[in-house]
């Protein structure tokens, strides 16, 4: 993972690695139209984002896959607030499923992925991972963690729904366009 993402103020669009594709081929930023490529999204880990053992705290990686996604959707160009407003329609989870691996201390640097794993009428299943970037400070025993540890993933399955009713609702045709 190390060699494909390079840690930016800026969110970054990540080619994932593919045997049976030529890897000297540039994906640019179009993203949206290889299921096999990832957004990456940098998430620093502050005080308020651990618990009293200085590690964050498990339901903080919620919070973190949130962002990932919300700058993902942007990146698209979709703004969620006039998704609701023109459409009558939002993504909200409907299930996700969490797995630790590894934990994420006070200042690391976070790299945390979305990647689309399926699209259906209405809903879009991710797979997500929040990943510690090499050589950032664990300072809670001056040592520093490997390379791109795996601290957390998730599956998510983002349901649409209407917001008047809160019952499932096809995904617009422009962001099924976006996306697929």
């Amino acid at each position: 993972f190390a060699q494909y993402v390079e840690m930016t103020a800026e969110m970054t669009i990540v080619p994932l690695k593919d045997s049976s594709k030529d890897s000297s081929k540039d994906l640019s930023q179009d993203f949206s139209k290889d299921l096999s490529i990832e957004f990456c999204f940098p998430i620093r880990v502050y005080w308020e984002d651990t618990d009293a053992g200085s590690i964050v705290y498990y339901a903080n990686y919620l919070k973190f896959f949130e962002r990932a996604r919300s700058e993902w959707l942007r990146r698209l160009g979709v703004e969620q607030g006039k998704l609701l407003l023109s459409e009558g329609c939002m993504f909200v989870v409907s299930e996700i499923q969490t797995k630790f691996h590894f934990p994420a201390r006070i200042d690391d640097l976070l790299a945390v992925t979305v990647k689309i794993k399926k699209i259906g009428h209405a809903s879009i299943y991710l797979h997500q991972t929040a990943m510690i970037q090499s050589g950032t400070a664990d300072v809670s025993t001056s040592v520093n963690t490997p390379a791109s540890q795996l601290a957390c993933e998730c599956s998510v399955r983002l349901a649409c729904v209407q917001q008047s009713t809160m019952r499932p609702a096809a995904i617009p045709k422009s962001i099924v366009s976006l996306i697929s």
